[in-house]
């Protein structure tokens, strides 16, 4: 009886180390921090070709006049009863220079910033943002790529 209580010990703790271990690596390498992003815009969006998603793509700048941006692609779905679920999914991540962001006026003459060219559906679950293409169930991060 001994025994097994200190095997369960171990299992237990060897858990909660493990558990600790993945929640610090996590958060240190892999959470996207979006509390240091002062500014953000609304660059694009744009529906899937089965009308099952939603792809927006988001600036983000430490302040408006950063030199550097972020760019954010992120995907609302439909839930089983059709409505789009509200937190959207992070499924794109890019550093890129601020200077590569445009500024584009359309026909009727109004201006729009952080605008972002290459965003496109290949089929209901590709993607192309920013030259990258990737399936909407994986996620691209240029910290990890």
């Amino acid at each position: 009886m001994l025994k097994n209580k200190k095997y369960l010990v171990i299992l237990a703790l060897t858990f909660l180390v493990c558990f600790f271990i993945y929640n610090y690596v996590y958060d240190h390498y892999y959470k996207i921090d979006f509390t240091q992003y002062k500014y953000s815009a609304l660059s694009r969006g744009m529906m899937s070709p089965d009308e099952k998603h939603f792809l927006q793509v988001v600036i983000y700048k430490t302040s408006k006049s950063s030199d550097i941006a972020y760019i954010g692609g992120l995907v609302n779905s439909n839930d089983k009863d059709g409505n789009y679920i509200t937190q959207p999914k992070t499924i794109f991540w890019q550093k890129v220079n601020s200077s590569s962001i445009k500024t584009i006026t359309i026909d009727d003459g109004e201006t729009l910033d952080n605008w972002i060219d290459d965003l496109s559906w290949i089929d209901s679950q590709t993607v192309l943002i920013n030259g990258i293409s990737l399936n909407i169930n994986k996620k691209y991060d240029y910290r990890r790529n």
